[in-house]
């Protein structure tokens, strides 16, 4: 069991992971980033807004801010 703590991920680690497959895979064919448009595309709900949001201002270097 000692050898899956090295390989297991937390919820959130995953859904950003998952969330960050999701924006590389839209800025590749020239989708708008858009954190309504990747929350549906990874399968998130609006309370993990905060989570993409983080994501795809790593991805952006930094520039992204919530319209909010």
């Amino acid at each position: 069991m000692a050898c899956l703590s090295g390989v297991v991920e937390s919820v959130e680690q995953f859904q950003r992971r998952r969330a960050g497959w999701v924006i590389q895979q839209m800025d590749k064919v020239g989708e708008p980033l858009q954190v309504w448009r990747i929350l549906r595309r990874a399968g998130l709900t609006s309370r993990h807004e905060d989570v993409v949001a983080s994501v795809l201002a790593e991805f952006l270097g930094g520039v992204y801010r919530s319209a909010v």
